[in-house]
């Protein structure tokens, strides 16, 4: 917020991305461990851990990347001072 109220009479808008679970680099990587602990595939522990997200589903790195490109298009820069959730969760505040 700090930066959106510093930056707003440049023009500039500010957010946090949080992109949550993107089934690529080091969640891949989490996944082939239990799969090989687990003598199993990693797809089929994929498949498992997707059956726990509300969406039933993971996001790529591009889709991610779709939404901050949203961001950085005209439309996009009316927003500042905000998160952007891009996870698969429902509720993306735990809990307290």
């Amino acid at each position: 917020m700090t930066q959106a109220l510093a930056l707003a009479d440049h023009a500039i808008a500010a957010c946090v991305v949080y992109p949550g679970e993107v089934i690529e680099g080091m969640l891949r990587g989490i996944f082939t461990d239990i799969a090989e602990a687990t003598d199993r595939s990693v797809e089929e522990v994929i498949e498992e851990a997707k059956r726990d997200q509300p969406t039933k589903r993971f996001q790529s790195a591009q889709q991610v990347g779709q939404r901050v490109a949203f961001l950085a298009n005209s439309i996009g820069m009316r927003f500042t001072g905000t998160v952007l959730w891009c996870d698969s969760h429902l509720d993306p505040v735990p809990p307290s």
